[in-house]
């Protein structure tokens, strides 16, 4: 899936890459001749592949949380296309790394990637802001807000399921627009914000909060 976000003269394309054997969505952005991937699986060749597809210079690899379900591709992405390999801050983690704190950003071209702190999935969880100069126009939400569902927060431990900081929190882009469902298929003419998650239906990482989608029906997942 591609959705496009082009305007005022400036390219700008969201691919989805699936994982359907995990219920697993990785995101590549595309901001006229720079690229962005965010939560790139291990098999890094199709992502290469997609970047050489838009005729891009990968600039950015970002992780929205440290996965338990799979091996990142992200440090070899990140190595082999000499950008810069972002995790959210306070992981822990000892790759060699930048970390991206609430509210900061990286530039993408004339546009922008900020971090929005959304814990609940993991306690650092980021989800990611496109945004364009005239404000944010897409959000990636990883592990914290799927279809009809949340991250699970007992992964990482059981203690994390009594936490009052353990449960999901809304988007909230820094604009102070809030973006409304289910325009989950694109660019809204009424300045509604696009959100694109990470995992699927039937991914065992996520607990239900309303009925099973449609077949067919959009997926944020």
């Amino acid at each position: 899936m591609q959705l496009d976000f082009s305007r005022r003269g400036t390219r700008v394309l969201v691919e989805q890459i699936s994982t359907p054997s995990l219920g697993d969505h990785s995101y590549l952005i595309v901001v006229d001749d720079s690229a962005a991937v965010i939560d790139p699986q291990i098999d890094i060749d199709r992502f290469r592949r997609a970047i050489e597809r838009a005729g891009a210079k990968l600039r950015l690899v970002l992780e929205t949380h440290v996965h338990n379900d799979y091996v990142s591709g992200g440090p070899g992405l990140a190595e082999a296309q000499g950008a810069e390999y972002i995790l959210p801050a306070d992981t822990g983690a000892t790759v060699q790394h930048a970390p991206l704190a609430d509210g900061e950003a990286r530039p993408l071209g004339p546009w922008a990637i900020r971090a929005i702190h959304t814990p609940g999935h993991t306690p650092h969880h980021m989800s990611y802001a496109l945004e364009s100069p005239d404000g944010p126009v897409a959000v990636f939400t990883g592990g914290s807000m799927l279809v009809a569902a949340a991250g699970r927060t007992d992964l990482i431990g059981p203690d994390w399921t009594e936490r009052p900081d353990a449960s999901p929190v809304s988007i909230n882009p820094p604009s102070g627009r809030h973006a409304a469902g289910p325009n989950f298929g694109g660019p809204d003419p009424r300045g509604r914000i696009v959100l694109r998650g990470w995992h699927g239906d039937g991914d065992g990482l996520h607990d239900r909060a309303g009925e099973r989608p449609e077949s067919g029906s959009p997926d944020v997942g």
